[in-house]
């Protein structure tokens, strides 16, 4: 059976060398590893990404990243005031064209399962544990 990219990527990753092994596979173009994030991926790749999602039918398409990035020296995806700068303008990238495609920004609260296109909702009990 085949295995979903995210497997294989994962995978190569716990290999010895693995950040080598998948950085020499993307730059083949043989594994394309792209996440909706401005910490590791530049605009267009995130908007590509979208634009696939979409296109297969996707409800929900998350942007994702750390709080502290927001701030120079908080996070190594920012070290500086003009990485903030550049993250930012990422960030404006992919909202001017989610709201060009149409999409809509939700809160947590807001995303119901048919919002979403669930057809089984699960309740993950609490283990009363805090972390």
């Amino acid at each position: 059976p085949r295995l979903p990219v995210s497997q294989i990527y994962r995978r190569l990753r716990r290999l010895p060398r693995g950040d080598l092994v998948t950085g020499a596979f993307s730059k083949l173009r043989l594994l394309n590893h792209v996440a909706v994030s401005p910490e590791i991926q530049l605009a267009p790749r995130m908007i590509d990404l979208a634009r696939l999602l979409i296109k297969r039918g996707a409800k929900v398409i998350n942007m994702f990243f750390h709080s502290p990035t927001l701030m120079a020296g908080c996070s190594p995806f920012t070290r500086s005031e003009g990485e903030v700068d550049d993250f930012l303008v990422r960030i404006d990238r992919v909202l001017e064209f989610a709201q060009a495609a149409g999409l809509k920004p939700v809160t947590l609260s807001e995303l119901t399962p048919d919002a979403v296109g669930a057809s089984v909702v699960s309740v993950i009990p609490s283990t009363g544990v805090r972390g």
